[in-house]
């Protein structure tokens, strides 16, 4: 399991820019003060197509799960070895856990005495991404699940800021900065030989702002002059499919969408807002003031808003459009932590449990 070079391997990569909008796209959002918040009510039967299962992880004294990856049928996670004297490592390990039987094996392993940090898994149904930082800069890389090796899909240099990977459905999206007022968005295939260009007018967010695929579909923020769209994006059709301009007295952060609806928070994290894409409704799902929750994190699966809830520490799902919802998690014994949360091609949610080393997984059937 040696790490080959990056000079090795690396792949061919055609970049192109792509930005049509398709016919309708555009529109204006409604007032964020017009947003409908039902009084939710506990009814764990309007979820009954969910399923909830943990995978207990055997961690070694010494390591720490850094990050976690799905597809529909296996879970992925890096494993790394602590060193006392650098912020570091010389040790990274990969696992696959396959979702059926749960049985847990390595894949691949960077052992080769270099000082490095390797962030963000992004998986697919023929290879594994990460970022990689080490003396020489930062990339990209591929491994190739059939072939075993790894390949550079992408290199910057190490005064480059940490690149934040997102990726599912055939794709790995990434943003970029641009040195300018706006930033780009890129994408590539999940052969790492395609990118484009999807943006090059992002609004400037945090340094951690991710732009989430969940059904073939992304979600960011632009931004020209004194005006924000909140823009979806058909990464296989390669077009918009929403640019909602942003009322002016509002703020949007972190959005992530599939094809019938978009989520979002205000920069504070205190109200998640919802948009019914086919009504252009708007809702608002959470409302921390009122609802007595601490929103650590939310993703969208399906139609339902999953909210990491650091309150309760339970991942509590809201319907986008109703006013029912469940604690799914609350069937699970003990004490339970969730963090690095991720949504796979709309089907599945996964974040890893700390309190129990374990990573849990909820399947929308």
């Amino acid at each position: 399991m040696k790490k080959l070079p990056a000079a090795v391997m690396l792949i061919p990569m055609a970049l192109f820019l792509l930005t049509s909008c398709a016919s309708g796209c555009e529109d204006v959002l409604p007032n964020f003060d017009t947003a409908q918040s039902p009084d939710y009510v506990e009814d764990a039967s309007v979820f009954s197509e969910y399923s909830v299962r943990e995978y207990p992880l055997t961690i070694p004294d010494g390591y720490y799960v850094g990050c976690i990856a799905g597809t529909e049928t296996a879970v992925y996670y890096k494993e790394d070895e602590i060193l006392t004297t650098s912020e570091w490592v010389q040790n990274t390990e990969f696992y696959r856990i396959d979702t059926a039987s749960g049985h847990s094996e390595r894949i691949y392993q960077i052992n080769d005495g270099n000082l490095h940090w390797v962030n963000e898994l992004v998986a697919s149904d023929t290879g594994l991404f990460w970022v990689i930082r080490d003396e020489t800069g930062m990339r990209i890389e591929r491994l190739d699940f059939q072939s075993g090796q790894v390949a550079t899909v992408k290199e910057f240099s190490s005064e480059t800021p940490d690149i934040i990977l997102t990726g599912g459905d055939g794709f790995v999206t990434w943003f970029e900065e641009s040195g300018k007022s706006t930033d780009f968005l890129y994408a590539c295939d999940d052969e790492g030989k395609e990118e484009f260009l999807i943006s090059d007018q992002i609004s400037k967010q945090s340094p951690f702002t991710r732009a989430y695929v969940n059904d073939g579909i992304t979600a960011f923020v632009e931004a020209s002059r004194s005006t924000q769209r909140l823009c979806t994006y058909d990464l296989q059709n390669k077009t918009y499919v929403k640019q909602l301009k942003v009322p002016a007295s509002s703020t949007v952060a972190d959005p992530r969408a599939n094809r019938d609806y978009i989520l979002w928070s205000e920069e504070d994290q205190k109200l998640l807002y919802t948009y019914d894409i086919a009504e252009a409704k708007l809702g608002c799902v959470a409302n921390t003031d009122s609802d007595e929750l601490y929103i650590f994190s939310f993703h969208l699966l399906g139609d339902v808003a999953m909210i990491n809830d650091h309150v309760t520490n339970q991942i509590i799902g809201r319907q986008a459009s109703g006013s029912k919802e469940t604690a799914f998690t609350k069937q699970l014994s003990g004490d339970h932590y969730y963090m690095l949360g991720a949504v796979e091609a709309d089907q599945c949610y996964i974040a890893y449990d700390s309190d129990q080393s374990s990573i849990l997984r909820i399947v929308r059937s």
